[in-house]
């Protein structure tokens, strides 16, 4: 068989596509790359912004998930037990999560309140009273910034992703086109809710991010399909298509912005977000690129990375910002983020995933009454 022509299960370890853990790894190392630009509000040349394109690399992240969560619903073309899979979710992004704001508090006690002469954005961060009230909403993943600067896109991720089940089967039922349809008519609705509205921002973000997940589905149902088209398709064509998806995903806000579109442009940087995915898993030197050795470390610590940076971030400039040079203390900032980030991930956030595994997959003790003899 053509090395081309193998087929994407067959090139998965143990159902993983390792070319997306280096895509999520490398989004979240943009992600901290962008929260250091907005902490010292470095003007970015243009030609940079892909690198500090934080938002996007979040979309990408939305994209990943709707493509990996519903990739055993199309594989074995069943529903499979959704105790189970909320159990493996809660275990995957919650417990973490948690562990993740109790850092993010005991850090905040010690720097609350503090006035740094930085922009607007270090002062969204830690400027809130850590009462119980306070404490307690932010374990049920608040929308804000208050606490950690990266918390906020958790709630969609974990919302849509209970959700996610039921929207497969609307999906599977639709097909791939009229989903894709209703699913920008969905954004679009998202777009127009009137800001005045209670909890209007809540009600925008889950329609356009629930869009989103709807793309990475899409992709994943039809992704051989999509792979075959693009190994036959021309080389120019391949080239094109590239090069466009490439702009849509780094410098797709930059475009609908000055173009004065952008409440739209979650849903350009979607496609280009999808138009990565299927280069990761079509285009062979990029799929070389991905599974080197560093990309996929950082694809495992993706998770450990994107919860704590933001913390550490903080603490970082607290301690040192004023006291030594901005080169000292990005780098000491960026080895302690590593080495946290590898603690996190090795004991807290891998155990936590194979303890939630272990249950959801471990079958229910029989009650003794229903037991046979040779039980």
């Amino acid at each position: 068989m053509d090395q081309q022509a193998e087929s994407l299960a067959e090139r998965s370890t143990h159902g993983r596509y390792v070319e997306l853990d280096s895509l999520r790894g490398a989004a979240a190392v943009i992600v901290v790359i962008n929260h250091l630009g907005l902490a010292f509000s470095y003007r970015i040349p243009r030609i940079l912004a892909p690198f500090f394109a934080g938002h996007a690399a979040v979309v990408l992240f939305f994209v990943l998930s709707g493509f990996v969560l519903s990739l055993p619903f199309w594989n074995k073309g069943e529903n499979g037990s959704y105790g189970p899979y909320l159990i493996r979710r809660f275990f995957r992004i919650y417990v973490p999560f948690a562990a993740s704001v109790i850092l993010a508090a005991i850090c905040a006690h010690f720097f609350l309140f503090s006035q740094l002469p930085l922009g607007d954005w270090f002062k969204e961060t830690w400027q809130t009273p850590l009462t119980p009230s306070f404490l307690f909403s932010q374990f049920l993943l608040p929308h804000n910034s208050r606490l950690n600067t990266a918390f906020w896109s958790l709630r969609y991720e974990v919302q849509l992703s209970i959700a996610f089940p039921l929207l497969l089967l609307v999906i599977r039922k639709l097909g791939p086109w009229l989903s894709l349809t209703l699913a920008v008519v969905t954004y679009l609705v998202g777009s127009l809710v009137p800001s005045h509205l209670p909890d209007s921002h809540w009600y925008q973000e889950t329609l356009r991010y629930g869009a989103v997940f709807v793309f990475g589905a899409v992709v994943a149902w039809q992704r051989e399909t999509l792979r075959k088209l693009w190994l036959t398709s021309p080389a120019p064509l391949k080239m094109a298509s590239a090069v466009v998806g490439a702009l849509m995903l780094g410098y797709g806000y930059d475009i609908m912005f000055h173009l004065r579109l952008h409440s739209y442009s979650d849903i350009v940087v979607t496609i280009g977000a999808c138009s990565a995915v299927l280069l990761a898993l079509s285009y062979p030197p990029f799929q070389t690129f991905l599974r080197l050795p560093a990309l996929e470390y950082l694809g495992r610590i993706s998770y450990s990375l994107y919860l704590v940076h933001g913390t550490l971030l903080f603490v970082a400039l607290n301690l040192l910002y004023g006291k030594v040079p901005r080169s000292l203390l990005v780098t000491l900032f960026l080895l302690v983020t590593w080495a946290v980030s590898h603690a996190f991930c090795v004991f807290l956030e891998e155990p936590s995933l194979r303890f939630g595994k272990r249950i959801a997959t471990s079958p229910p003790r029989a009650h003794p009454a229903t037991r046979t003899a040779a039980g």
